[in-house]
């Protein structure tokens, strides 16, 4: 198994905490480690055998630098190692994100992670503010298994109870968190099925079909709202060109914890197949200057339902043999029978009329409406 530790030592580190609390299964997220320099955070045994980890499980686990007792260790979430790379002295490993991940005892679990990790990021000279302080990336045996731990939607909420009380991201008068998991469902209803995201190299995209309905749900927990039940954030979400929003698109976070079903439609006529939802927060208070939010969108792929090619190829092959059966000197016909008319069909007529339906076709890829 691939360990890979996350901080939120500094910003960036904690926004990519929250992204990968906020996508949905399936879809990939990016973690990087330093490689070279003075403080590199991958063990060494495991950059030199990067490219074998392609499609080995990974856990992404936060590291709580102020915990007390030493350095606290948080899962959040299993994956599937789908690449790597080496830039500017950085390594870089995507994920295809997985069930979110808790454990019942941390005490456990941390100490299961030592006898495996020996050399994972830890309290050093007493500062936990210390950079160099262990490696980030480590490839050992898997200790993700036996009752200790849990799985799923139950996951993801112990996993928040844990990290809102964290230094990093605990809630103060001008520093709040949010914390949100996003998936898109079929249809307008409680009973819909969730869509599953798609690779298209190796770049995540949510699969829709135009003319559709379907459904965003966005679960989040507002801890600021147990300090001051006052307090008010928004989120405004946006869906581009090729989606309509059926409701406000400012959504309001007002409490503790909710589930917001936010109903949308792809629009039947396209000019191109892509589209991304977005999300903006802000923070009602003013003296909130740290707003901690995920800075990730949901890309979607807005493709034609499998009926809508059938139709097409139907439609092409009746184009075809109206030409052909068009092209027949009726007169000629003596008795004009359909075993008569169809005597007449010769192959070249048929080819004839295939190759103007095809040539239609190109045409109307190129110069009318698009249906790739």
């Amino acid at each position: 198994m691939l360990y890979l530790f996350n901080s939120g030592y500094r910003r960036l580190y904690a926004t990519n905490v929250l992204n990968t609390l906020f996508l949905p299964e399936g879809y990939v997220n990016d973690y990087r480690y330093r490689s070279e320099g003075q403080n590199v955070y991958i063990e060494p045994k495991t950059r030199a055998k990067l490219k074998s980890l392609i499609d080995h499980l990974a856990v992404i686990i936060y590291v709580d630098r102020f915990a007390s007792g030493g350095y606290g260790y948080i899962p959040l979430r299993l994956g599937t190692v789908l690449a790597t790379y080496e830039d500017s002295g950085m390594v870089f490993i995507s994920l295809k994100l997985g069930k979110f991940l808790s454990v019942k005892d941390f005490s456990i679990f941390k100490d299961n992670l030592i006898k495996v990790a020996s050399e994972l990021p830890k309290l050093t000279d007493s500062n936990p503010k210390a950079t160099n302080d262990g490696f980030y990336a480590i490839h050992s045996e898997n200790i993700v298994f036996g009752e200790n731990f849990i799985f799923g939607e139950t996951a993801w909420g112990r996993t928040v109870d844990a990290l809102h009380v964290t230094k990093d991201f605990e809630a103060t008068e001008t520093s709040n968190t949010i914390f949100i998991r996003s998936d898109i469902y079929k249809g307008s209803t409680l009973e819909g099925e969730v869509v599953s995201p798609i690779l298209q190299n190796k770049v995540s995209r949510i699969p829709l079909n135009r003319g559709s309905l379907y459904e965003l749900r966005l679960s989040y927990r507002y801890p600021n709202q147990l300090r001051d039940p006052a307090a008010l954030c928004q989120v405004e979400v946006k869906s581009g060109e090729n989606c309509i929003i059926a409701t406000e698109t400012t959504i309001p976070i007002d409490t503790h914890t909710n589930t917001i079903r936010i109903p949308f439609a792809s629009k039947k006529y396209c000019e191109d197949n892509d589209c991304t939802i977005t999300f903006s927060y802000t923070a009602n208070d003013v003296k909130v200057t740290n707003l901690s939010v995920p800075s990730v969108g949901l890309s979607l792929r807005i493709n034609e339902p499998a009926s809508y090619w059938l139709q097409v190829i139907v439609a092409l092959i009746i184009f075809a043999f109206s030409g052909v059966f068009l092209g027949i000197d009726y007169a000629k016909i003596d008795p004009l029978t359909f075993d008569a008319i169809w005597d007449n069909v010769t192959f070249p007529k048929i080819l004839a009329g295939f190759a103007q339906a095809g040539s239609l076709f190109w045409f109307f890829r190129l110069g009318g409406k698009k249906v790739l």
